[in-house]
């Protein structure tokens, strides 16, 4: 059985309730210092009340970025058990990977937001889900799912996949490991598509054929339990 780290519980509750906690304090203590220190409170307030909003909405955004999931049992309760339900079924699955296998699941690393790294000694594998049992489909370059752009999805797969490849390369010096971008979809989607812009594209049912098996590449064992303790300790 593999290894599995998984900060679903974290991702989806203090945390963001936190948040907005410090966002609410935040808005409140800057109008209430602004207007203290203006000369004219009224003709000011409009203005100051505007600056709050903004730093407010960049907290926000930034708050979404690096807990999604958290965001969207707030804001959307359906999509949020549908997403849930579809994490728990990819989280199992993974579970049955043997233990030279460490899974890493739904945490922020940087500014990014991770659904599942795969590292092993068979190689190292950024996943991201896309729950959408609609029709899988390319539209001027961008993967969708029925109406459902996945393009900040592909996006930021490839960007974690090369941003953990500079993080491999400043660690162990100079060490060239380039992960392997992985989309896993629900099983409806058996054969439809199989790749899109260099990022493979498996269902629930083949994705650990895919890593074990089709897409595996080997690495020195002492560097991959060296990258999955530095990961443990840094963002788990």
């Amino acid at each position: 059985m593999a290894y599995i780290e998984d900060k679903t519980e974290k991702q989806t509750g203090n945390p963001v309730l936190k948040h907005v906690f410090f966002i609410l304090l935040s808005a409140a203590v800057l109008t209430g210092s602004m207007l203290f220190f203006a000369k004219d409170w009224k003709k000011e307030l409009p203005t100051i009340l505007f600056i709050a909003l903004v730093i407010a909405l960049l907290i926000v955004l930034v708050s979404k970025k690096t807990h999604p999931l958290g965001w969207k049992k707030i804001l959307n309760k359906n999509e949020f058990n549908t997403i849930k339900s579809f994490e728990e079924a990819v989280t199992r699955k993974l579970s049955e990977l043997d233990d030279a296998y460490f899974i890493f699941s739904n945490f922020s690393f940087e500014l990014f937001n991770v659904d599942h790294l795969v590292v092993s000694k068979n190689g190292i594998f950024v996943v991201g889900r896309v729950h959408y049992t609609e029709k899988l489909q390319v539209v001027s370059n961008a993967l969708f799912a029925g109406g459902n752009s996945l393009e900040a999805l592909t996006d930021r797969t490839w960007r974690l996949c090369h941003f953990i490849n500079i993080i491999i390369r400043k660690g162990f010096k100079g060490l060239e490991i380039m992960p392997v971008p992985i989309l896993v979809v629900p099983d409806v989607h058996a054969g439809a598509m199989t790749e899109f812009n260099g990022i493979a594209i498996t269902t629930i049912e083949d994705l650990n054929d895919t890593i074990a098996g089709r897409l595996a590449f080997p690495i020195d064992r002492e560097h991959a339990e060296g990258f999955a303790f530095y990961m443990k300790k840094m963002y788990m």
